[in-house]
Order: C-alpha cells, then sequence, then structure tokens
C-alpha cells in the first residue's frame, strides 16, 4: 500500500500503467470526460463560474451557506473568484451575505482583499458592514491595505471605513 500511495501522484507513471493494461475502453472516455467537466458541489461550481451547474443546484434546493473544510461557503468562493453573475444569483436566492469562514472572514473581507470592486459594492449594498473584523481583529478596510487594493480600500472609505 505504501508503495502505491508514494506513485500515486505520478502521472507519467500511472498513465503507462494504463497503457500496459490496455488503457480506458473507447467507450467509456466520453462518459469519464463528462464527469471530469461537471462541477460536482455547489462550492465548486460558484468558483468556476459554472452559472448551469449553480442553477440546477438551486433547483434542487440544497442548503447555500454549506461550509467546506475551511468554513467558505460557495458565496465566498464565488466572491473570490470574481464570479459576479454567480455572487448576484446566490444573494437573489437568500444566500447569506453575512456568512463567515473559519478565521471570521466574510464576504466583503474576501472582496476587498481580492480588489474586487464591484463586488465590494454590491455586498455594501445589500448590507454587509465595513466595521466587521475577522479573528485577527481586521476589517475590510485593513485586508484591503495589507493587500494594496486601492480601488477596494477608496469604496471602503467612501462607505464609511475607517482605517
Amino acid at each position: 500500500m505504501e508503495a502505491v500511495m508514494k506513485y500515486y501522484n505520478d502521472e507519467e507513471l500511472m498513465l503507462k500503467f494504463s497503457q500496459k493494461m490496455g488503457g480506458l475502453p473507447q467507450d467509456l472516455q466520453p462518459v469519464l470526460k463528462k464527469i471530469d467537466e461537471a462541477s460536482l458541489t455547489l462550492h465548486e461550481a460558484a468558483k468556476n463560474g459554472d452559472l448551469k451547474s449553480v442553477q440546477e443546484f438551486l433547483q434542487k434546493k440544497k442548503p447555500l451557506d454549506a461550509q467546506d473544510h475551511k468554513g467558505i461557503t460557495a458565496l465566498g468562493y464565488a466572491i473570490g473568484a470574481n464570479r459576479i453573475a454567480i455572487v448576484k444569483l446566490l444573494l437573489d436566492n437568500r444566500a447569506n451575505p453575512f456568512a463567515v469562514d473559519a478565521t471570521g472572514n466574510s464576504g466583503l473581507h474576501y472582496a476587498a482583499g481580492y480588489g474586487r470592486k464591484e463586488l465590494c459594492e454590491y455586498l455594501l449594498k445589500v448590507g454587509t458592514s465595513v466595521t466587521q473584523t475577522n479573528s485577527q481583529g481586521q476589517t475590510p478596510l485593513a485586508v484591503a491595505t495589507q493587500n494594496k487594493q486601492a480601488d477596494t480600500i477608496a469604496v471602503l472609505k467612501a462607505h464609511g471605513a475607517q482605517a
């Protein structure tokens, strides 16, 4: 088992094994390709900008605010990846704009830190707070300043954020 784990991530070696064993049957290749391209979770769909998959998850009434192992919601991933249409869709479907991850960062912290000016403006419009602090005591303005995000610093200050 130890030997298998040692070489498991060696893609070149694994391809050689596969070829020696006859490879993947031709009729399975399109199926695996479809599976590989599909977003398996709402978090992945939000992060990858897969609007169709996000809509399918919404139709299935899946919980929007479920957190992954880092405490991040699908909304948090969409904000971090600058997926504006998905952020708006999730919020229109009642995703929690005030949700925080395991370190206390809100969506506004993500938008500020990644320089997502339009998303900062949108999140502020839906009522998020410029004064909310994360577990390190940082406001979204402090995170934007730390990451040298001049555009989001200006937006936050225009909404009352103070250094």
